[in-house]
C-alpha cells in the first residue's frame, strides 16, 4: 500500500534522475583524474546496447570496456536493496534484473567487456578499478 496518492507517487517519480546524477559525474571526475592517458573514455555517446554510463577505450590494445553506474535500489544492490512490497514491484525489478543481464550479454557479443559501479562506492575506488580493468585487458 503506498502512502501517498497517485499524482503525488508519480510527481515524485518524474523527480528522480536518470542522468547525469551526482554519482554519475563524481564518477566522471574521478576517471579523468585516474585513467592513463593512453585509455579514453567518454560519457553516453554511444549506441550500445543499454547505453552505458561510459564507454573506456584502450588506445594500444583497442580494448573497450562498457562501464554502467548502478543504483542500488534499481539494480537490486545485494548490500543495500530492501525489495518493496507489492506484486508490480516486485515484477519491476525482476524485469531489471534480466535486462542488465541480458544487456551485459549483448555487450559481450560484440567483443565489449562490461563492469558495474555501484552508487554506494567510493568514486575514487570505483575510477581504480576501471583503470585496473583496462589494464589487465592487455
Amino acid at each position: 500500500m503506498d502512502r501517498v496518492d497517485a499524482a503525488t507517487r508519480s510527481r515524485i517519480m518524474r523527480a528522480i534522475k536518470s542522468r547525469d546524477t551526482k554519482p554519475e559525474l563524481a564518477l566522471a571526475r574521478a576517471l579523468r583524474a585516474t585513467l592513463p592517458a593512453y585509455a579514453m573514455f567518454s560519457r553516453r555517446k554511444n549506441r550500445l546496447p543499454g547505453r552505458p554510463d561510459f564507454v573506456v577505450h584502450h588506445a594500444w590494445t583497442g580494448t573497450r570496456l562498457a562501464v554502467f553506474m548502478h543504483g542500488c535500489f534499481w539494480h537490486l544492490c545485494s548490500r543495500h536493496y530492501k525489495p518493496p512490497s507489492g506484486e508490480a514491484w516486485r515484477r519491476k525489478m525482476d524485469a531489471n534484473r534480466r535486462r542488465d543481464i541480458r544487456v551485459r550479454r549483448q555487450l559481450r557479443a560484440l567483443g565489449w567487456r562490461t563492469m558495474v559501479v555501484w552508487e554506494h562506492e567510493d568514486p575514487s575506488r570505483g575510477a581504480a578499478r576501471v583503470a585496473r580493468r583496462i589494464d589487465a585487458a592487455d
